[in-house]
């Protein structure tokens, strides 16, 4: 959920970067070690109490209340079965927990994001079961619906993205093939942070989740015309900043 950089000598994180959400930065630089006057601590005058950016867009994500999300899960579910999931089980009951982050919402206006658990009620608590499918996408029209499948735990990353490959990921038209290219590592890289898109060519994206030594790191996305993706590889260093 969060990774942290944390300098030896000083004891202390010096980045800090959260998945939780919409995905967050802090990062300390200038760093200047000397003693401190205590007043550089006293809250200043005019100090008030202001709710968190997450806070005030409480009003905007109440519209959605209208929206009838059993209906919406109820085409997953039909999906998940079609794959050969089974809904209930002696393990427990598929679960979908809905996935609310400001990069899908930007990218994918008007989509549903879940993540897929089988969850058991064991003495009071909730146990999960390991299961083939990771995540479901439910497109704006409610007629197409993608199903991610879980990574196996010790799999790498060359292998992950050959999954990816095979996977039956494919859209049919201009518009759609270059929004899901703009989001494609937010919605299949386990909380992958996104910090830039950019086309290269037709059907063709970079999608930058970092920087390495001055250079851009990330994925290179092509898809045909159709949208299937054809090409999908990690590059330490797509070009210098």
């Amino acid at each position: 959920m969060i990774t942290a950089w944390v300098s030896d000598s000083l004891n202390w994180p010096l980045k800090i970067e959260t998945a939780i959400g919409a995905p967050k930065e802090v990062e300390l630089s200038n760093i200047k070690e000397m003693p401190v006057e205590e007043n550089l601590f006293q809250v200043p005058k005019g100090y008030r109490f202001s709710p968190l950016p997450e806070q005030k867009k409480e009003g905007t994500q109440s519209k959605e209340k209208s929206v009838d999300i059993k209906a919406i899960k109820e085409i997953a579910f039909k999906k998940l079965e079609e794959k050969g999931i089974e809904l209930e089980t002696e393990d427990g009951t598929i679960k979908l927990r809905r996935i609310l982050t400001s990069t899908l919402t930007k990218y994918f206006p008007g989509w549903y994001f879940f993540r897929i658990n089988r969850e058991k009620e064991v003495q009071g608590e909730i146990s999960f079961s390991n299961i083939p499918v990771e995540k479901a996408a439910v497109s704006k029209d409610k007629k197409t619906v993608y199903i991610i499948e879980s990574p196996e735990t010790d799999m790498s990353l060359n292998k992950e993205l050959k999954t990816l490959l095979d996977q039956d990921i494919k859209l049919n038209n201009e518009k759609a093939i270059k929004d899901f290219g703009r989001a494609l590592v937010v919605l299949y890289f386990r909380e992958t942070t996104v910090q830039g898109v950019e086309p290269l060519g037709e059907n063709e994206w970079a999608i930058y989740d970092g920087t390495a030594s001055g250079y851009l790191k990330g994925f290179i996305v092509k898809l045909d015309k159709n949208g299937k993706i054809t090409e999908l590889n990690y590059k330490l260093k797509i070009k210098e900043q």
